[in-house]
């Protein structure tokens, strides 16, 4: 017969019962877990230096499904008008974050009702962008496939278009998606 002494005996339980908690997860609670590190491992390249899309491949393609769309309000001139990125379209603004040197930082991610989540996510590429953005999130097969910006952050997404222009006026003026680090100036 075995004999363990107090502490030892005290770790095989607590380890016995954090498996126990893990595999009693719900399906729900377990694809949550997978999209938020997905969505860690993705946010972990804009660490705010200069990158191509290459660096971003792996993580956005593991994170935005084939039929991607986010949603946005344009309230440019005074408007308000509903306008939509499709999948290429982000990968266009990724490129733009990338090479301006963006930084972004998860601060909240919270799980709703059925395959929506919530996220506000800190964005910083210059002392002229420094934004958080609020938005709904729709998951489908382990992918988002659909982003809302939420009313409080139609200014923080305007800005992050603003850079997006700016990147690609100076791709236009450069030829070359290296560094535009002339374009914004630094953080």
């Amino acid at each position: 017969m075995l004999y363990l002494d107090d502490s030892i005996r005290t770790s095989l339980n607590l380890s016995v019962d954090e498996s126990l908690r893990t595999l009693s997860k719900t399906k729900s609670e377990r694809e949550f877990h997978f999209l938020e590190i997905k969505i860690k491992n993705y946010l972990d390249v804009y660490d705010g230096s200069l990158k191509s899309f290459l660096d971003m491949m792996e993580p956005f393609d593991d994170l935005f499904h084939e039929n991607y769309m986010h949603w946005s309000i344009d309230e440019s001139d005074g408007g308000k008008e509903k306008i939509m990125m499709d999948r290429e379209g982000l990968k266009d603004a990724v490129k733009s974050f990338l090479s301006a040197g963006m930084k972004a930082d998860l601060i909240e991610l919270t799980k709703l009702e059925g395959n929506r989540f919530e996220e506000k996510i800190r964005f910083r590429c210059s002392k002229k962008v420094d934004v958080i953005c609020h938005a709904i999130g729709t998951v489908l097969d382990g992918k988002v496939v659909k982003m809302e910006p939420c009313e409080d952050s139609i200014g923080s997404y305007a800005k992050l278009r603003e850079v997006m222009e700016c990147q690609k006026k100076a791709f236009q003026v450069s030829g070359s998606e290296k560094s535009l680090a002339g374009s914004l100036p630094p953080m």
